[in-house]
Formats: structure tokens, sequence, C-alpha cells
């Protein structure tokens, strides 16, 4: 959506403050007549996490100035003064509008969740919640030479707490840690390389393995539960599947209580000349 929403924006602002004198900011990088572009400018259009590269920013110049010469001779033809293109323009700048204004007042807060919500919501709709292939949730930790593996296997076979071997060695400069990981669910698709799926289908519960040989160095993994396809999935699993529906729910909420208080404080009037029933007080339900 908020792709849609820049491409929309960027579209009719570039009609709306065409000829327009703005002082630029940042360093000028392209011209089309007098309209120009900035460093600045383009760099705030790349979408992207890592650093933007001289390909990208080409793209981006080469795409503006296309965009600036069908507009401006857009403009010389009096496009921006006919009425369809001023109607299509307000509708656009409504979308907008509407969009920053939900998404600042009714989508903003993804973090307000409190746990009670999510533990009563996997409660009551526990049977939605089923994997779709075998699910194991495990420790796994790998060594760079299989005798400390075996050692660390050993230890944790004696009676050793996992937790208390795995501080042990992490504290450790010389133990040998490659990487470890606590509490992990993985599916086939998911655990890798494919040995360790091999090793964890043949253990049990609460079950340690011995040292496997992957392309990381040796590796030792303790299987803490398993979930059959089909079966039910535990909260832990399904917790960002919950987080999401519960998050949509209370935007739902939301929502519907703006426009309710919306409604209250404004005159609403529907005038349609139709036998359908209709109710110019009921809320639509918004996803």
């Amino acid at each position: 959506m908020r792709n849609v929403i820049q491409v929309i924006a960027f579209t009719v602002t570039m009609f709306l403050i065409m000829g327009c004198q703005r002082q630029p900011q940042g360093k000028i990088i392209a011209r089309v007549g007098d309209e120009v572009l900035t460093d600045n400018e383009a760099l705030a259009h790349i979408d992207t996490l890592l650093k933007p590269t001289d390909d990208q920013l080409k793209r981006y110049v080469i795409q503006w100035i296309n965009n600036e010469l069908v507009n401006q001779e857009a403009r010389r033809r009096g496009i921006d003064k006919e009425d369809r293109f001023i109607h299509q323009s307000q509708e656009a700048e409504k979308i907008i509008a509407n969009q920053y204004f939900l998404e600042r007042y009714i989508y903003s807060d993804t973090m307000g969740i409190k746990s009670i919500l999510l533990h009563e919501y996997f409660k009551n709709h526990s049977s939605e919640f089923l994997v779709q292939e075998d699910v194991v949730k495990i420790n796994v930790i790998t060594f760079n030479t299989r005798e400390r593996a075996s050692s660390f296997a050993s230890s944790v076979l004696r009676g050793v707490f996992w937790s208390d071997a795995i501080s042990a060695v992490l504290s450790d400069s010389t133990s040998g840690v490659v990487s470890s990981f606590t509490e992990k669910y993985y599916t086939q698709h998911t655990l890798f390389p494919t040995e360790l799926w091999k090793l964890a289908s043949t253990l049990g519960i609460n079950d340690v393995s011995f040292p496997v040989k992957t392309p990381m160095g040796y590796s030792v993994i303790h299987m803490i539960s398993v979930i059959k396809k089909g079966e039910p999935a535990d909260f832990a699993f399904a917790q960002d599947e919950i987080r999401g529906r519960v998050l949509i729910e209370q935007r739902r909420k939301r929502y519907n209580e703006l426009l309710e208080n919306l409604r209250n404080k404004s005159k609403v009037d529907i005038f349609l000349n139709t036998s359908i029933n209709s109710d110019s007080n009921k809320v639509v339900n918004h996803e």
C-alpha cells in the first residue's frame, strides 16, 4: 500500500508543483527545463535496506527525467487545466490524506499488544493454528572440532543442564563455538544443513545427539519438542501469527470507533432512489 501511495503522490505532486520555484536541497544531479533533481531527493525515493548503488541511482534519474519530460509536455498542452485531471488529482489527494491519517492514528501502534490478549486469543482459536508440516523445537550448538562437540555433548548427557553448559562454553573464548541457537523452531525446509534435520528426526524428547559433521563444523542437537503435521501448534510457534491477527482486530475496532465518532459529529445523508435496504449509520468493516 505504501508503494502505491508513493507512486500516486509522486505523480500528483509533479503536476501540482510544476513551475513553482524552490530552493534545491542537496547537489543537483539532473535538470529538465527549470526543474531540477537533487541527490537527496533521489536517494529518498530509492527503496533499499542496503546502501544505494550507482545503478539504482542511474535508473531513478532516468525515470525522473522521463516523467519530467512527459509532465512538462502535458502542462504545455493544458492537461492540468482539464476538469478530469483536476477531479482525479483531488481524489488522489484524498486517498493520500486518508492513508496518512489512518497510519498515524489507527495503524501506528504495532507493539502495544499485551501478552494476556495474545494468550486469550490463542485459547479461543487454538484449533485454527495447525502446523502444515512437522516442526521441531531444538537447541543446537556447533563447534569447530569433533572433540569439543563430543565433550560438550558428554557433559549434558552426564546431567549438566543445557543452559549451564552453553553458558560455560560461551564464556570461554577458546571453546571453539561456531554458532549456538536456543529453543528455536524448525521444519525440514528451514533447518540447514540437511544433516541436521536427518539427525533431529531420529531424536526423542529431551534426547541429546552425538556430534554430526556439517559444512559449518560439528553440531550437537537437544530435542525439546515435536509437533507433527496437522497437530495444533503451541503458543510460542504461533505467536507471530497470533499477534498479526490481534493487531488486525484492534485496528478494525479503532477504525470502526473512529467512524462512529465522526458520524456522531457530522451530518450524513444518503440520497438513493433504490429498493435496496441501506443504513446510513452502518459502520463498514475495514480490513
